[in-house]
């Protein structure tokens, strides 16, 4: 396989948005403020303390509430210096020194309810069980053994049974709370996903959005041509990403399961004492199925993984879906819900189709445009040479062919049959009537030295290393580059010698144009052969010397085209 290089490695997947994220956290911070308001009103309720546990309790509260002051002045002014998976640790240890302080017959035990609820919304099932049982235990060990009222654990039974039970009922809401949460947030990265990376590019970055979310390993995807017989296949990790155009027999095992159908393998499942588990969902009618001619476990071999989900990606009316799988090499993982894995699905093929429409509706606007600028070239530029050459045609025929100006005017000619050539080509290639295929660089670079040496007059001296072959478009840039830095060489060097290198590497192409520098040495940057090279990803360097000025453009070998251009 070889890496998409005009995309590269995908951009990693962003944090949520830090100002939503910013905001809850304060909110939260300002009730912690709350809460420390009525534990200390609770503590001054409490009639059966003494005066020094009430000391003690409401000691406790003033560090709290100033903890919680200090907590919001950093979430407004140093956002990311409290962590939150510690802050509902703090909450619960010092809710647990209060009620030490004041007892576990107090009604203040229910304000362990809070760090219950944070953690389970701020992190899920997981800490949010953890939390509760935290708090279980320390009430019940407080309830049994407490240094204001001894063991009071039979009449605190039924408050810690109401604990538990909360607690799970509040952890099971917060991890459903979060789950929602982040799905929204992928649905809405893959509709704002950036149009200008082209179909490859965006289709990259959605699966490593997607495999993020999941916490997979992998996300192989293979999108079936049109026609040829082939299909792309894509395949993105933690650390790279790749792009390969493979047969359809390659991946014929995955495009031939129905198209219906979301596969589901755990080579490892608790619930079957550690067997092969195997799921098949079926789209059309919203339920699991069981069916025995589909080998599901050839599936997780061929994609060298541990356990995997497979569903259909409907790209294009009418046309073949393709497949995408998540795969996870972890022994043990949490599945993505089967109907949501249609709802990604479906909002990836639709953004896909958006951005083929898109591409059609802007090669037909630009066919369009070519085509009149074709025409005022000719009407505009073509035409006047032709007068010109006729007009040298004509002064050559009344000198004579003994006139000492005769081959100088013969030289005029040759230049302007060359510019009518080049101007005719540009018409050709704007209208989009170009033969069809590339060519390599060597000959091109040579023909246009060839060229400028014979109308200029300046020796050029070419010094070449390797080839490379370029589609055409590539080609026609290239052509571009060397003629202004040729031209360059003529309006700027006043020289009668210069040299031009080019070096050929698998992955980039380094052309250099030299020439002795002139006698005033200023300030020079071709603005247009820069604004060029950039624009097709590589860099000019302009190196002055005494003794010459050396032009040195960089550019990359593209593996690939670009999705949507013209070939």
């Amino acid at each position: 396989m070889t890496s998409d290089a005009r995309t590269g490695r995908p951009a990693a997947r962003p944090a949520e948005d830090p100002v939503e994220g910013r905001s809850d956290f304060r909110t939260l911070s300002e009730l912690r403020i709350f809460v420390a308001l009525a534990a200390a009103l609770g503590v001054l309720l409490e009639s059966s303390l003494s005066l020094a546990h009430q000391r003690a309790a409401l000691a406790l509260v003033f560090v709290y509430a100033a903890t919680s002051l200090l907590m919001l002045w950093a979430v407004k002014h140093r956002p990311g210096l409290v962590r939150a998976s510690i802050s509902y640790w703090l909450d619960a240890g010092w809710l647990i020194l209060l009620l030490v302080a004041v007892g576990p017959e107090s009604n203040l035990f229910v304000l362990l309810l809070f760090p219950i609820v944070l953690a389970s919304v701020q992190s899920g099932l997981v800490q949010g069980l953890a939390m509760t049982l935290t708090c279980v235990v320390a009430y019940s060990v407080l309830s049994a053994w407490s240094p204001v009222s001894g063991n009071l654990f039979p009449a605190a039974f039924g408050p810690i049974i109401a604990l538990g039970v909360l607690g799970y009922i509040a952890a099971r809401w917060g991890d459903r709370f979060i789950r929602l949460k982040r799905r929204l947030t992928l649905l809405s990265e893959i509709s704002a996903e950036d149009a200008r990376l082209g179909e490859s590019g965006v289709l990259l970055r959605l699966l490593d959005r997607l495999r993020a979310f999941a916490r997979a390993s992998r996300v192989v995807a293979m999108l079936p041509e049109p026609g040829d017989g082939h299909s792309t296949l894509y395949e993105v990790g933690a650390g790279d990403s790749k792009v390969d155009r493979v047969p359809n027999g390659v991946v014929s095992e995955f495009l031939d399961l129905p198209p219906s159908l979301i596969a589901g393998f755990n080579r490892h499942s608790p619930s079957r004492l550690l067997r092969p588990r195997f799921a098949l969902y079926d789209i059309g009618e919203g339920r699991m199925i069981k069916r025995g001619d589909i080998h599901l476990g050839q599936l997780a071999d061929l994609l060298a993984t541990r356990h995997y989900q497979c569903f259909p990606l409907p790209v294009g009316q009418g046309a073949a879906p393709g497949r995408v799988c998540l795969c996870y090499d972890r022994r043990f993982r949490v599945p993505v819900a089967y109907t949501f894995l249609h709802q990604v699905a479906v909002q990836i093929a639709l953004r896909i189709d958006n951005l083929r429409l898109i591409d059609r509706l802007t090669a037909t606007a630009a066919t369009g445009e070519r085509r009149r600028i074709s025409r005022d070239l000719h009407d505009s530029t073509v035409q006047p040479y032709v007068g010109l050459r006729m007009g040298l045609e004509a002064l050559k025929r009344q000198a004579g062919a003994e006139n000492p100006l005769s081959a100088d005017i013969a030289d005029l000619i040759g230049m302007a049959d060359a510019s009518i050539a080049q101007l005719r080509g540009y018409i050709v290639a704007l209208r989009g009537q170009a033969e069809p295929g590339g060519g390599h660089v060597l000959p091109v670079l040579r023909t246009l030295v060839e060229q400028f040496q014979a109308n200029s007059g300046i020796k050029t001296d070419l010094e070449t290393q390797g080839d490379q072959a370029l589609s055409p478009q590539q080609l026609d840039d290239f052509r571009h580059i060397v003629s202004e830095g040729l031209s360059n060489i003529r309006r700027h060097g006043r020289c009668d010698h210069a040299t031009v290198r080019l070096d050929c590497t698998p992955d980039r192409m380094v052309l250099e144009f030299v020439n002795p520098a002139a006698a005033e040495v200023g300030p020079f940057h071709p603005r247009s052969l820069s604004e060029r090279a950039r624009d097709l990803g590589g860099r000019l360097e302009v190196i002055r010397s005494v003794e010459a000025t050396q032009v040195r453009v960089t550019l990359p070998v593209w593996s690939r085209q670009p999705a949507g251009g013209t070939p």
